[in-house]
Parts: C-alpha cells; sequence; structure tokens
C-alpha cells in the first residue's frame, strides 16, 4: 500500500495518518480525560481554521489564569 493510498483512506474517515495505526486494546481502556480531549479534537476537526485558532487562543488563557494568579497572590505578601 503507498503513502499516497494511505492518506486517501484518512481523508475518507476524516481521521490522521496516524490514528490508522493505533488499535485500543481491551487491557488499556481510555481514561475520562482522553475521552474527553478526543471529544474536543473531534469538535475541532470539523470547524474552521478561524475557530481553531480561537479555540486555541481561549484555551491558552484558561490553562495561564492559575499562574497569573499565583504571581498576584505572591506580590501580595
Amino acid at each position: 500500500m503507498s503513502l499516497i493510498n494511505l492518506v486517501k483512506i484518512a481523508e475518507a474517515l476524516e481521521a490522521n495518518i496516524s490514528q490508522l495505526f493505533d488499535y485500543v486494546n481491551d487491557e488499556n481502556e481510555l481514561t475520562d480525560m482522553d475521552l474527553l480531549i478526543q471529544e474536543i479534537v473531534d469538535m475541532l476537526r470539523g470547524t474552521s481554521l478561524n475557530n481553531i485558532q480561537l479555540s486555541r487562543n481561549i484555551v491558552k488563557e484558561l490553562l495561564r489564569e492559575p499562574e497569573i494568579t499565583k504571581r498576584k497572590q505572591s506580590n501580595l505578601k
């Protein structure tokens, strides 16, 4: 099978090539966190580049907030 065929299959499945080689082992079930992350990725796949960039910026700010809060608290001491 050629790389071109793999790309076509992945595109048809709306997946990336690495996902074609992933498998779920019954012994290693996905965690709740893995499932939530996968849900977010699935939502992002179905939207525009602009929305993906906006989502990234929002997530960066959400994750940065505790860092800012810690700095503010240390400055108050």
